[in-house]
């Protein structure tokens, strides 16, 4: 992986190998962002997608392998428990051009990634929410 910033924003290519969600942590953790917005498109190899059942408050994760293109990237970039926190979602297109998506994991790049970071002024912190089951934003 590669990147480079552009005054508020961070442009990331990722290489065969890569996998989006670490490279994402690391240019987070790097470059210090409390506060962001994440956009991406690229192909990839392997993924791992979740579904929140909030019924139940259980996750389900489901494995893909094979040729995809991804579709859309989009995610936030925040804190908790003074580290960074990525959320993102991924919509993925396999060869009969059929999507899938859902809460992104993991995904590892097959061809090229490409990334586009936009940090945002301020400090947004998440906190666990029991009645949720989910991490959500803390606005006080």
């Amino acid at each position: 992986m590669e990147y480079r910033r552009f005054g508020n924003a961070i442009i990331a290519g990722l290489t065969p190998g890569d996998e989006v969600m670490a490279c994402i942590q690391e240019i987070a953790q790097k470059e210090q962002i409390t506060l962001g917005k994440i956009e991406g498109i690229g192909a990839i190899r392997s993924f791992r997608i979740g579904l929140f059942d909030t019924d139940t408050k259980e996750y389900h994760v489901s494995e893909y392998r094979g040729q995809y293109e991804i579709i859309s990237l989009l995610g936030n970039l925040s804190i908790m428990n003074g580290e960074t926190y990525s959320h993102c979602h991924l919509a993925a297109a396999d060869a009969s051009n059929c999507v899938i998506g859902g809460h992104l994991n993991e995904a590892v790049i097959s061809g090229v990634g490409e990334l586009v970071i936009t940090m945002l002024d301020g400090r947004l912190e998440r906190v666990f929410s029991p009645e949720i089951g989910l991490n959500v934003y803390r606005f006080d």
